[in-house]
């Protein structure tokens, strides 16, 4: 039998919080993977509040409903780590290619949250409400906990040391602890369980902590806030040949720019954002790649909106840089030779150094394309030396 308490009210309206942040974050970009992985994050919490608040509910003489509940509520935790887990990879962006979960990490998941479910083979119940009765094989749910926190925090701090940027190593710390919290709180009242400390089934609370802390990163530091007019252009006839790879950046050497801009096409075809600065007239690359919300910027002489002069080296480092500081996204730049024309040689390169040290700490892509004619072998090889080159035999 199912009674409703004191309780009652404060989980119905932690679960309305958590699916109410859930809508609003997959609102904010519905195509980004990180918005999407935590909105499955978050409305796992609020099944498992669900759960919670049924086990409390549940009087003394509904043994088998409780048991029933207590599996379901056990295998909805272990997914949610999964996910949270996964999450955790992607903070502040995912270092590996952008895509969905692979099926054989969520059939694992699948496979472990069901056997832990399995392990419960009783409960006890208390006026704290009902909990899974202590044996050997229980304690992987503590032991599942601890080592979640610990990779979360690991990934936290591999990540923190590979960034910069201030603003995502603040997002990083920020849904770190949103992630942590919840589950230091589930362990703390397991653990007290063995000294015969017997607190309420709060585990949700944790999640009150969750909400404050996404919403001041989404509030001051941008946390699942699209950065970038992203756009999905149509895939090029040519095939995909070269794998771009987050924190690199490479170098196209062909008298035509086709190849790079198909890499590039290939590349924003998974919702990559990117930045063109380029020589060619913009209005020809949008017709010619059918590009419309793509920011291009045009090397000109001539003054103009989304215009640099040649010369302004400084700006143009600035604006590449500005650009991948907000996330994982592509810089390409087609005309290196007009920019050699109206600057010295070492400046350019001092340019494209600082520009590329900036993609690679941040986990992003630059492409360079450059027609080698238009260059002595010695200047050629300069820059082969700060780009990773991409051969005709490559392409």
């Amino acid at each position: 039998m199912l009674e409703f308490g004191w309780f009652t009210p404060m989980f119905v309206a932690i679960i309305a919080c958590e699916l109410a942040l859930g809508v609003y974050v997959i609102m904010r970009d519905c195509k980004a993977p990180t918005n999407r992985v935590f909105a499955q994050y978050i409305g796992l919490a609020a099944l498992c509040g669900v759960m919670d608040m049924v086990l409390m509910g549940l009087t003394a003489q509904s043994h088998d409903e409780a048991l029933l509940a207590g599996r379901i509520w056990l295998f909805l935790l272990v997914l949610q780590m999964g996910v949270g887990y996964y999450l955790s990879t992607m903070v502040p962006f995912d270092m590996r290619k952008i895509g969905e979960l692979h099926w054989i990490d969520t059939a694992i998941v699948v496979i472990l949250a069901a056997l832990s479910a399995l392990m419960i083979n009783d409960m006890t119940w208390s006026s704290s409400g009902w909990y899974p009765t202590y044996s050997w094989h229980v304690l992987a749910v503590p032991i599942g906990l601890t080592i979640f926190i610990i990779l979360v925090v690991y990934n936290a701090i591999r990540r923190r040391s590979q960034l910069n940027n201030r603003l995502l190593k603040w997002q990083t710390a920020l849904l770190t602890a949103a992630l942590t919290i919840p589950a230091d709180l589930n362990l703390a009242i397991i653990l007290l369980r063995f000294f015969d400390i017997y607190l309420p089934r709060l585990f949700s609370l944790g999640f009150l902590a969750t909400i404050f802390l996404i919403i001041i990163g989404v509030l001051r530091y941008q946390v699942f806030v699209p950065h970038h007019a992203g756009e999905r252009p149509e895939a090029p006839s040519e095939p995909q040949t070269v794998k771009l790879v987050m924190g690199h950046a490479y170098l196209f050497e062909s008298p035509s720019s086709d190849r790079m801009f198909n890499a590039l096409l290939h590349e924003m075809g998974t919702g990559t954002s990117a930045l063109i600065i380029c020589r060619t007239n913009p209005d020809q690359l949008r017709d010619r790649y059918h590009l419309t919300r793509t920011p291009i910027v045009w090397l000109a002489e001539i003054p103009g909106p989304d215009r640099i002069d040649p010369t302004n080296l400084q700006t143009l480092s600035h604006m590449a840089t500005e650009f991948v500081g907000h996330g994982p996204s592509i810089v390409a730049i087609e005309g290196i030779e007009y920019l050699i024309i109206n600057n010295d040689l070492n400046k350019v390169v001092k340019m494209v150094g600082k520009v590329r040290d900036t993609i690679i700490d941040e986990g992003s892509i630059m492409l360079v394309s450059l027609d080698p004619r238009t260059l002595s072998p010695v200047q050629q090889a300069i820059f082969e030396r700060e780009l990773e080159l991409v051969r005709l035999e490559d392409i």
